[in-house]
């Protein structure tokens, strides 16, 4: 059963999470700053799991984002995201956070959604994405050491603006990982 701390709903298999103005997950490399405290709706489990949805937002600010997340503590988490950037479009952006946060950008969104996978298997966690919820591509593959037990789920962010709303429809959580965490189909 999913829980938050924050303000969201879950009707007709959507859930709808507001943002929290001004909020985000990120351990900036450059300056060791940690912001930790999105609106995250999630549920506590142990060992591998599948994370998917057909995510979307009402993107309005630059970093505005709804994402798939994984979080052990405030310096280890994972994140899918679908992701208003700076360039005036959205894309799939994927940041691991391994004491420190990177921030990978990937393919362009035409669309205000996509599907987006997040998996774990041991210590190997997988990104993907994709346009039809059918096929998936890889969007990341990265291990990082994290405890068994971890809050998965989903997450609304709007580091440099308002509150906005985000969409995750379809969503499935399964209890395992992938025999092949390249290969998302």
């Amino acid at each position: 059963m999913f829980r938050g701390d924050c303000d969201y709903k879950i009707k007709d298999d959507v859930i709808e999470v507001t943002s929290i103005a001004g909020a985000d997950y990120f351990v900036d490399p450059f300056t060791s700053v940690v912001k930790t405290g999105c609106a995250f709706v999630y549920e506590e489990l142990e060992g591998d799991f599948i994370l998917t949805a057909r995510v979307s937002l009402e993107k309005s600010n630059i970093y505005d984002g709804a994402a798939l997340m994984c979080i052990q503590d405030d310096r280890h988490w994972i994140k899918a995201c679908l992701e208003q950037g700076n360039w005036g479009f959205a894309s799939v952006c994927t940041v691991v956070t391994n004491t420190y946060s990177d921030d990978a950008n990937g393919v362009t969104v035409d669309k205000n959604e996509i599907w987006l996978r997040l998996a774990r298997t041991g210590d190997t966690f997988s990104v993907h994405y994709s346009y039809d919820g059918k096929e998936f591509f890889m969007a990341r593959l990265a291990r990082v050491p994290m405890n068994s037990k971890l809050k998965v789920g989903f997450e609304a962010q709007s580091p440099n603006g308002k509150a906005n709303t985000c969409y995750f429809r379809d969503y499935s959580l399964v209890y395992h990982g992938f025999e092949d965490p390249r290969m998302a189909n």
